[in-house]
């Protein structure tokens, strides 16, 4: 069921998004100023000065650039009339245009006026997702020169508002959860928590046979949890993907595409043999004998992968990186505690080639930490592999894949 925020958003267009959350985060300041100085690291002093009426916070605040152009900030802290903080929102990814100038003109006005002599305005670019590679170097280029910028993720804000939230603050959190904003979370694989759910929804997407111990797991609560399961684990992927884009924003020009992909394990002999009792059958069909008859174990990747572009024409090749999750139909019943085992891994692939770089099997599922540096040290070896395997094109744009640091 989505909330009150999001339901108000669906009835506008799609490219007002941005201004939609600084409406949102006004109303934070305004109502619960002590919460909005939590999400843009203001001194407390602040909050007071809002709750006495000193300080103002607008959106669209107009402002002229040193070269006259007139700009609107989609948000601005105000002290008699003069910024003390400027904030730009962009939800937009990488399919929507940019306007290389904006981004300049906020820069610029950090020079241009002060609310006195010994306080900088502040500047702060808001996105739900990693700014293009331009962005990053126009702001860090400021910090350089000793301008006030910051640069926030939409899930860093979800993250300021986990605790102490009034009633703003909670809806504004719940419409970052309906616009299914990541942030990193793990998942307990004992049965009493997630174990028998996750457990439930690979057995279903592979198609384990009805005899293999099924029943205990689908109950009611497991089966309800489900939908909770794929928000944390494509939430995950988002993070995790969103590290390895930042890095390489030259080489991966769209956003990582996310999805799952069961791979059930048979057992080919006992299939052979039934399939061969079959002959003369024409046209399609379902596999001979019960269902899932034939299956002994499997696992299912939950994956993002990215293009890499600017590569020789008619080719193709992708880095993919997700969590794979192990299970077999004897585990069921003998490790009632954890039947599931999760593995990460990186793979570099292409239309002749694949080097596929997993962990072993983890006894828990890893939390954010422990899961980039397994990531990192899977696509370090990957990239490895890669390089003795290609040539040509295709190995110089695996030699400018940058590897994400820790």
């Amino acid at each position: 069921m989505s909330g009150f925020f999001s339901d108000i958003r669906s009835l506008f267009d799609a490219k007002y998004s941005g201004r939609y959350l600084a409406l949102m985060l006004r109303e934070l300041g305004r109502r619960e100023p002590e919460l909005f100085a939590r999400v843009f690291d203001l001194h407390p002093n602040v909050c007071k000065s809002i709750r006495k009426g000193e300080m103002k916070i607008e959106c669209e605040w107009h402002f002229e650039t040193k070269q006259g152009a007139k700009r609107r900030a989609d948000l601005a802290v105000l002290e008699g009339g003069e910024p003390i903080l400027l904030v730009e929102v962009k939800e937009d990814d990488v399919k929507s245009p940019r306007n290389p100038e904006q981004l300049a003109d906020y820069l610029s006005m950090l020079s241009a006026a002060a609310a006195s002599s010994d306080r900088q305005i502040r500047f702060v670019h808001v996105s739900r997702f990693s700014p293009i590679s331009e962005d990053r170097a126009a702001l860090q280029k400021a910090k350089n020169v000793g301008k006030s910028v910051d640069s926030l993720r939409y899930r860093e804000i979800y993250e300021a508002l986990q605790q102490d939230c009034g009633p703003i603050g909670y809806m504004l959190r719940e419409y970052l959860e309906d616009i299914r904003v990541a942030s990193y979370s793990a998942i307990d694989l004992a049965p009493e928590k997630h174990g028998k759910s996750l457990a439930c929804l690979l057995t279903d997407m592979l198609g384990f046979p009805d005899r293999a111990g099924l029943g205990k797991l689908h109950s009611d609560t497991a089966i309800s949890h489900v939908p909770d399961l794929f928000t944390i684990l494509f939430g995950n992927l988002e993070v995790l993907a969103d590290w390895v884009k930042e890095h390489n924003q030259n080489i991966f020009h769209t956003r990582f595409t996310r999805g799952f992909r069961p791979v059930p394990h048979f057992r080919l002999h006992a299939l052979q043999k039934a399939i061969g009792d079959t002959k003369g059958t024409d046209g399609p069909d379902q596999l001979p004998g019960e269902r899932g008859q034939y299956i002994q174990s499997g696992a299912v990747q939950f994956y993002a992968y990215g293009k890499i572009s600017k590569t020789i024409s008619n080719d193709w090749f992708y880095v993919e990186i997700g969590y794979a999750f192990d299970i077999a139909t004897g585990t069921i019943s003998k490790n009632k505690n954890q039947p599931v085992r999760p593995r990460l891994y990186a793979d570099f692939v292409g239309r002749d080639f694949e080097c596929y770089k997993p962990t072993n099997s983890l006894k828990r599922f890893p939390a954010e930490t422990e899961a980039l540096k397994k990531l990192h040290d899977c696509i370090k070896a990957a990239r490895q592999q890669a390089l003795a395997t290609t040539r040509g094109p295709i190995r110089e744009a695996f030699r400018n894949f940058k590897i994400p640091p820790m």
